[in-house]
């Protein structure tokens, strides 16, 4: 009898792993071809609910879903550890990459902010898709940041929002303090973000 209930739950611990194997390809059909907006606590939307975000938001402009796999405090360094699971296993057509602002607090040096971000690029046109660098932080609309991801972007020939976060940094009606945007300042990047990235889709 022992037995017998070892294997009924062999069984079924078995069919539940297929199920669920299959739930998880099912999901990553879903996804293939997709836009993933890639970064830290500016696209993950810092004390604000997914419905106020950006990447929701700009979902609602295109006309279809936006994957946000961002995670807020997150350095380049970081991102790298984690963009094969959460970028290019998912087979997306369109990453937006927002990372870089967290660097100087972890005293990472710019140069390897700009590789790290360099190689983020090329993973994602090496799977075939297009990649896009968006500015988050004040500190990266600084000379030496904003002329290095300049260069970053003329020599991997990717569009570079650099603007964009300008606008709710500038108005302190459209930030929590000085860095996060607000609801309406999500809004508001979503609908900038939107008219820059039309073209690629």
């Amino acid at each position: 009898m022992k037995k017998e209930i070892i294997i009924a739950v062999i069984v079924i611990l078995s069919v539940s792993i297929y199920f669920s194997n299959m739930i998880n390809r099912a999901t990553a059909i879903k996804k293939a071809g997709s836009i993933i907006c890639f970064g830290d606590s500016i696209a993950s939307g810092h004390g604000l609910k997914r419905e106020d975000t950006f990447p929701y938001h700009l979902a609602l402009l295109i006309g279809e879903e936006v994957y946000n796999t961002s995670y807020s405090g997150e350095t380049t360094r970081q991102a790298l550890r984690r963009i094969q699971r959460d970028v290019l296993d998912l087979s997306p057509r369109l990453v937006i990459v927002e990372f870089g602002g967290n660097d100087p607090y972890r005293n990472i040096p710019l140069e390897e902010t700009i590789n790290n971000t360099e190689l983020m690029v090329e993973a994602i046109q090496k799977i075939g898709a297009k990649a896009v660098i968006m500015l988050g932080e004040w500190n990266m609309l600084e000379a030496d940041y904003l002329n290095a991801f300049r260069e970053l972007a003329k020599r991997k020939n990717v569009l570079l929002l650099e603007d964009e976060i300008r606008v709710t940094i500038n108005d302190p009606k459209l930030n929590f303090d000085g860095v996060h945007p607000t609801a309406q300042g999500h809004k508001i990047l979503a609908d900038l973000i939107y008219q820059k990235i039309m073209p690629l889709l």
